[in-house]
């Protein structure tokens, strides 16, 4: 079994924050940066044949300008990256478990919503359920006395006839 790191004396790394792991990888590339923009320089200062005015003629622009404007689109990148990591700290565990409460909360009073608009309609067609069946009674009762006439007058006209 391998030993653990931290049984040979490797130091457990440090927890930095997402900003902090951002700049020192901004750092790390702007040493490489640096150390490739002098040897460019330096090969400029030494050599000013024909590969510079050929670079030149081919994208119209020297090969120190072309090197200036990628570090300044890198730097851009890094500084638009940094900004949104610095406008939004990453939340602690009591900032999660109040957001997750709280979204529970919304989500309870949303559902409570659409049960009090549910119930609401309910008691709506509730209401028009017995307005209609008061009609339906009260057509009935009107009818039944309508047949009842009907029928005293068919059994007068019977005894009549006989």
């Amino acid at each position: 079994m391998y030993p653990m790191a931290c049984e040979v004396g490797i130091p457990r790394p440090a927890r930095r924050s997402t900003l902090a792991r951002l700049r020192a990888v901004q750092h790390n590339v702007e040493q490489h940066w640096t150390t490739l923009a002098s040897a460019l320089s330096l090969e400029a200062a030494t050599n000013t044949d024909q590969h510079d005015v050929l670079f030149a003629m081919v994208h119209g622009v020297s090969m120190t300008a072309m090197v200036a404007r990628a570090w300044q689109s890198l730097q851009a990148v890094f500084d638009a990256a940094a900004a949104r990591w610095e406008e939004r700290p990453e939340p602690t565990p009591t900032q999660l478990c109040d957001a997750i409460v709280a979204s529970g909360k919304e989500q309870n009073r949303q559902l409570q919503a659409h049960v009090d608009a549910c119930m609401a309609a309910m008691q709506a067609m509730e209401t028009r359920y017995t307005a209609a069946l008061e009609d339906t009674k009260a057509a009935n009762h009107a009818l039944d006395a309508k047949l009842s006439e009907v029928l005293m007058l068919l059994r007068g006209k019977v005894v009549e006839g006989f």
